[in-house]
């Protein structure tokens, strides 16, 4: 027998809100992007992958519908993002339709 306990919180768990910023410049991802906060490297540190349309910003590389990797090189209290690569497999951009 399982038995389900629901709980139920009288107040959201969201922290106060954080603007990421990439080369020193607020991080603006843009439309119809998908950003996902993930230990991508393994190392403790929270990187960024982010899923976007043809790029708006010339900080991206020109891959329409790529997957970018934004690695933390900060500290777990103060993010840094600094660098992009473009997610490969086999050599190639790995890629997603919009």
């Amino acid at each position: 027998m399982f038995t389900l306990i629901l709980v139920l919180l009288s107040q959201p768990l969201f922290g106060p809100f954080e603007q990421f910023t990439f080369m020193g410049e607020p991080m603006d991802t843009g439309l119809g992007s998908a950003p996902c906060l993930v230990d991508w490297n393994g190392d403790g540190l929270t990187d960024i992958l982010v899923g976007t349309r043809d790029p708006y910003s010339p900080l991206l590389p020109d891959v329409d519908g790529g997957i970018f990797y934004l690695p933390n090189t900060g500290t777990p209290d103060t993010p840094l993002y600094e660098t992009v690569a473009v997610l490969e497999a086999d050599g190639a951009p790995i890629t997603h339709s919009s």
